[in-house]
């Protein structure tokens, strides 16, 4: 499909870094919008991660700027997951939008949020 000009549109794209962050604590940058085709990716990385027995992670959503339910709900699933095993997911860097996103499905006080991955390394501490 192609608009007007005849260009094709772009799709929104999510780009995914991991890195281990200690040797217990693993961080996730997504940059882009979470959306139906990069759920599936960002569910294989965690899971990889979970795979380690690494259960404490810092998600970076500083460049998110969409997130879908479908990616609200990898993110929601990972977090219990992370907690029966003795871990925590952190949320870092949120923007306003994305925030507020969180705040209606009434997450704001369930899930864990920080300023900055540095913040969160702290809070994990």
């Amino acid at each position: 499909m192609s608009d007007l000009s005849g260009n094709s549109p772009q799709r929104a794209r999510l780009e995914i870094s991991h890195e281990p962050l200690t040797t217990d604590i693993y961080g996730i940058t997504l940059v882009g919008e979470l959306g139906m085709g990069s759920v599936l990716s960002l569910d294989r990385i965690i899971k990889s991660v979970f795979e380690q027995r690494i259960y404490r992670l810092v998600v970076n959503l500083e460049g998110t700027y969409y997130i879908a339910s479908s990616g609200i709900g990898i993110l929601v699933a990972s977090t219990e997951i992370a907690r029966e095993n003795g871990g925590e997911i952190i949320f870092a860097g949120m923007g306003v939008r994305v925030r507020h996103v969180f705040d209606l499905m009434g997450l704001g006080k369930t899930l864990r949020f920080s300023a900055s991955t540095k913040d969160a390394l702290k809070m994990l501490k």
